[in-house]
């Protein structure tokens, strides 16, 4: 049997990847900026939970968790026909560009 992915949750929210993952992952962090949200996710869940502001961490600042992936789900209003559709220039966008410009280097 393979071993499971090794998944580190970005924007968990109250942790919706973790339970539809099961045990097809093993979660080795979560992280939301919210701490609301990482309260319920932790009454949901055991592994580490962690308030930090993706907008500004890089991706080195991630490589200590050692995940196989990263399971994103950023705020979708920049870009939806609900929201203002600012994309980019929506501030609720900047973790993602952050995120995704720091992976890239």
């Amino acid at each position: 049997m393979t071993r499971p992915l090794k998944a580190l949750e970005l924007f968990a929210g109250i942790g919706g990847f973790a339970a539809a993952a099961g045990e097809r992952a093993t979660i080795v962090g979560a992280i939301d900026i919210s701490k609301h949200v990482l309260e319920v996710y932790e009454m949901n869940n055991d592994h580490g939970i962690h308030q930090l502001n993706l907008a500004t961490l890089d991706a080195s600042d991630l490589e200590p968790f050692e995940a196989d992936l990263w399971w994103m789900s950023p705020p979708c209003q920049p870009y939806t026909v609900r929201g203002h559709q600012k994309d980019l220039e929506d501030h609720r966008a900047a973790s993602l560009v952050n995120l995704l410009g720091s992976s890239a280097s």
